[in-house]
């Protein structure tokens, strides 16, 4: 019986938005190719999901087809996702993502956001800040800062040494929540 509690439990954490009308968090599509260590958290009216995924589009930068498909690790992107679950409405609300260690971020502001509405980043590859070695933690950061408080999520992973000298890869991940402050204030949106 324990087995079925546990089970039930996780289908409420990640059935939560179906509950509410809207499809649930995250989509079956947004957990295509998650590597393990992908995680469903909650943090104040917000859900977050993080996750590495593998795709094979991801290539290095000099090779990829598009902005969004360069990976400094072949194969491996981030996908950070947020689902708002509060009460009324909130706004505006500023949503920021970057690899930990850049100057540089992506994001989006939402004058207004109501229970079901989403964001964050979908998919796109892992870039690695300059100077990072096999064995040093990195990691990528959603960020949102609201007029009721400040939330997000982190990802972590080991970057080890790949097949090839010069092909990285990803171990040891680990996801936790950030209160909202983990990327510069002014990372150049």
């Amino acid at each position: 019986m324990p087995m079925i509690t546990g089970i039930q439990a996780m289908t409420t954490a990640l059935g939560v938005a179906g509950a509410l009308g809207a499809p649930p968090f995250p989509r079956a599509a947004d957990r295509v190719g998650a590597l393990p260590g992908a995680r469903v958290l909650a943090a104040g009216p917000f859900l977050f999901y993080a996750a590495l995924y593998a795709d094979p589009r991801l290539r290095p930068p000099a090779t990829a087809i598009a902005a969004w498909l360069a990976s400094d690790v072949p194969g491996v992107g981030a996908r950070l996702l947020w689902f708002y679950r509060g009460r009324g409405t909130l706004g505006p609300v500023v949503e920021r993502y970057a690899s930990l260690g850049t100057t540089g971020c992506v994001g989006a502001t939402y004058p207004v956001v109501r229970l079901g509405d989403r964001g964050g980043r979908p998919s796109g590859g892992l870039i690695v800040p300059v100077g990072a070695r096999p064995g040093r933690r990195v990691g990528f950061a959603l960020d949102l800062a609201t007029p009721r408080g400040n939330w997000g999520v982190v990802i972590r992973y080991t970057l080890r040494a790949g097949a090839g000298a010069s092909t990285p890869t990803v171990g040891a991940i680990s996801v936790a929540a950030s209160g909202g402050h983990t990327l510069p204030v002014r990372c150049n949106l």
